[in-house]
């Protein structure tokens, strides 16, 4: 029974974690959530009830789980942005990615014991950045838009570089001979094959969509359902074709962008329901990745203590890829670009990595490399990771604009919402209505602001139950009239004060969000 539930079990312990780690950096909002994942993700390990659940690491599998993750990103993305930058991103993506194998692999051969080939699968690996790790480094401060859109598409597209160069870097590594021509060739299929495949999978994906969308299947499931598999289908069919199912993805998602800006008025509902699936899937994805991460490298260890503990080598490694792929970043964007010295070195820092690169490494186990060289290369490249994710948020609080703490802006917003409710409570006081009915409706708005003790928020479940099962069917619908004008006040009242203090504009934009929520909740409730 047990075996048969194991994968169900799993996903709710790392689902579960994820949660746990939500709620941690909620009370801990100075550190970023990603690093309380990684810490449960230890946490899972080091417990042997818990590491038996979760299965060994397939590297397919792995992919194949942050891959609606990359298609994410890639929707958030504009086609016309990607075709004004697509210089730059060639750049960053495919060149920087062979400057950085070739300049840090010779670095390292340097080192006693490492020759050029581990040098250069060492240097690959480490590589590719993480745009989803990026954000873990720089919550709390202000990037810049330039830098931040030169950092993500850097982070969308050069993961399919990466793998290519990984295979010719094992090739160097284990003697055998090489062909340029053949890695080009090799490189153009899989990136052209992926980028081709995932321009067609995604206008497939938008015809079955509008047809659903104008068949008035308007229910959310199908539609849905296309939404959640799109990501799924479009790397596994490019896998299945031998191109990179990677850029498939990204490009499947940017396809999809303009689409869904487009139809967003055609069916509101629908596109409501899209942004709020995306960000907890969003949310959720990428916490597991950073929790598969501190429970794999613990595994690994965990495993090799007493072999690692007798050469501290994969130390010394970890330290000089960091530091070389470092300079290797900054010069390249300093002479290639016209960036100001400060620019280079937040593009330098901002080149962070996370889960993708330990899941490369991870992946030439099936390469037949020997134990004691596979096992230097993942602690490396541990060590790489580890100093990619601690480095870059300490130097971008030294030369970044620092934002607002999030215990700040919660404060504030808790201020202008309980302004807001006391304002239209008082309104609502001396409204004609039935005292029943009266009293129905400031309850509910009272509710805004979460005041309520346990107690007594108990006590006003219990009475509203009652009150609302006692009303009428024309009270309920003055109930509800009431609300609708009320909540029609408060974004009278948040309109005043955005033009008061336009400082405050985005909290009390989202504070009027919630407020057009509220009043669909209402409209969507039963009358009886």
């Amino acid at each position: 029974m047990l075996t048969v539930l194991g994968p169900i079990i799993a996903i709710f312990l790392m689902t579960g974690a994820v949660a746990l780690s939500n709620i941690l950096g909620n009370l801990f909002p100075r550190i970023s959530t990603s690093y309380f994942n990684i810490a449960l993700g230890i946490i899972i390990a080091l417990i042997p009830a818990l590491n038996h659940i979760i299965p060994a690491f397939n590297f397919e599998i792995f992919m194949l789980t942050i891959s609606p993750l990359l298609f994410f990103e890639g929707q958030s993305t504009t086609s016309a942005n990607i075709f004004r930058n697509l210089g730059a991103i060639f750049s960053v993506s495919g060149v920087l990615v062979l400057v950085t194998m070739l300049v840090v692999g010779g670095l390292l051969q340097l080192l006693p014991g490492i020759s050029l080939g581990l040098g250069l699968v060492l240097a690959v690996i480490s590589a590719p950045t993480d745009a989803t790790a990026l954000e873990t480094a720089s919550a709390g401060v202000q990037l810049s838009s330039s830098d931040e859109k030169t950092l993500k598409f850097e982070g969308l597209f050069n993961d399919a570089t990466g793998l290519v160069l990984l295979e010719v870097a094992l090739l160097v590594l284990q003697g055998s001979k090489v062909s340029i021509g053949d890695s080009v060739l090799t490189f153009i299929r899989s990136a052209g094959g992926g980028i081709v495949f995932g321009i067609m999978a995604g206008i497939a994906i938008i015809v079955i969509r509008q047809l659903l969308i104008r068949l008035q299947f308007t229910l959310s499931l199908p539609i849905t359902l296309v939404y959640i598999l799109s990501p799924f289908a479009a790397f596994l069919g490019a896998e299945a074709l031998g191109f990179s199912g990677i850029l498939a993805v990204v490009t499947t998602g940017i396809v999809g962008n303009a689409e869904i800006k487009h139809v967003r008025l055609m069916s509101p509902r629908q596109s409501r329901w899209g942004i709020d699936l995306f960000e907890v899937l969003l949310e959720l994805l990428n916490g597991v990745a950073f929790a598969s991460l501190g429970m794999l490298a613990t595994r690994i260890i965990m495993k090799n203590w007493h072999e690692l503990g007798n050469s501290l080598i994969w130390i010394v490694l970890g330290v000089v890829l960091y530091l070389g792929c470092l300079a290797t970043r900054y010069l390249y964007i300093k002479f290639t670009t016209k960036k100001t010295p400060h620019a280079a070195l937040v593009f330098a820092v901002g080149g962070v990595h996370g889960a993708v690169n330990f899941a490369l490494a991870l992946s030439i186990s099936e390469y037949g490399l020997a134990n004691t060289t596979f096992e230097l290369i993942v602690m490396a490249e541990v060590t790489f990771i580890l100093l990619s994710m601690l480095v870059p948020p300490i130097i971008f609080k030294l030369i970044l604009p620092v934002k607002p703490s999030a215990q700040l802006k919660r404060t504030q917003s808790a201020t202008i919402k309980r302004a807001m409710v006391d304002d239209v409570v008082a309104i609502s006081q001396v409204t004609e209505l039935p005292v029943r009915v009266r009293d129905s409706v400031i309850q509910d708005l009272n509710s805004q602001t979460g005041r309520l003790s346990f107690a007594g928020m108990i006590s006003n479940w219990r009475q509203t139950a009652t009150i609302i099962h006692d009303l009428s069917d024309e009270e309920q619908l003055q109930r509800r009239s009431a609300l609708r004008a009320a909540f029609q006040h408060e974004r009278d009242y948040l309109q005043q004060q955005a033009a008061q203090l336009p400082e405050q504009t985005g909290i009390i934009e989202e504070l009027y969000n919630e407020v057009l929520l509220a009043e669909s909740v209402v409209i969507d409730l039963p009358v009886t």
